[in-house]
């Protein structure tokens, strides 16, 4: 009996909690649709953020704002959570919802930049044949084992990445495996979420964004790549600070810098619950959020 009343209540408050965040983005409608692209609806986010929220308990108990920050800061730079693209993660973390951008979703926003030809990582395994040299001319070059069946993650040895550019040299980085599991350690997610499921794409983002460090991705192109990482990094760390600070995303062209106290933030935006009316300036920064 007491079993049954206690699955009955369990039942009861999850139906709540996703009525609740539900409302949450009712309530928000007009802050979120001031930051998306224009293919992307706040009822679309919202009917993923109910989908991904039923599926996973843990997800469903974290702080619903957490929740609602993340699914749409990953929409605002184009990149979706959850499906089979693998573009974007949600991951509970001590009640906190935390978005993490998966090995899919960094390249395509690399690529968005308009400096990059082509960009690909890959995992080398144990019984795979890997050479890298340094020095004037740099190279790398690897021969997998094609011979070689049921690998498995406890078999990567190395990752690495190889950016080619509109203009000049290719650029490479490699990272072995303890430079990856260092970086994996210093997160949130370390033992849940992709870099327990997905291993293996988790290591190729983690070189990319290494790779980032030295490609030439021009400021005003590449706003949604560092966007993301910023907000990915501020959602590990428990930041909630304003993360995303431009007014325009996705498909629209970038406006002007404007200075940093006219700059509507993304949290700023959605935080205002029940927000309906977003006013614009001439340069298509949000100067004010009202009901």
């Amino acid at each position: 009996m007491s079993n049954a009343t206690g699955q009955r209540t369990m039942v009861v408050s999850a139906a709540t909690k996703q009525q609740n965040l539900k409302e949450l983005f009712e309530k928000s409608k007009g802050a979120i649709a001031a930051v998306l692209p224009k293919h992307v609806t706040a009822d679309r986010l919202m009917k993923i953020a109910l989908s991904l929220t039923s599926k996973d308990g843990n997800l469903l108990a974290c702080n619903q704002m957490s929740v609602l920050r993340c699914v749409v800061g990953a929409a605002s730079v184009g990149l979706e959570v959850g499906g089979l693209l693998g573009e974007a993660y949600l991951v509970p973390f001590k009640g906190e919802c935390t978005l993490i951008i998966g090995y899919k979703g960094l390249i395509k926003l690399a690529r968005q930049s308009g400096e990059i030809k082509s960009i690909r990582a890959r995992v080398v395994y144990k019984s795979d044949e890997f050479q890298v040299e340094y020095g004037l001319r740099e190279t790398i070059t690897h021969k997998p084992n094609l011979e070689s069946s049921d690998l498995k993650d406890e078999d990567i040895i190395a990752v690495y990445a190889v950016a080619e550019f509109k203009e000049g040299e290719p650029q490479f980085e490699v990272m072995t495996r303890a430079q990856v599991d260092k970086i994996r350690g210093r997160s949130a997610s370390a033992n849940s979420g992709p870099w327990v499921t997905d291993y293996a794409e988790m290591a190729k983002k983690t070189v990319i964004r290494r790779l980032s460090k030295v490609m030439p991705l021009s400021p005003e192109k590449a706003q949604a790549y560092t966007q993301a990482i910023a907000h990915e990094n501020a959602s590990e760390t428990g930041d909630k600070s304003p993360i995303i600070d431009v007014p325009f995303m996705g498909d629209e062209e970038p406006v002007s810098e404007a200075p940093k106290d006219r700059v509507a933030s993304l949290t700023e935006r959605v935080a205002m619950n029940g927000a309906n009316k977003v006013t614009h300036d001439a340069d298509g920064v949000v100067v004010e959020v009202s009901k």
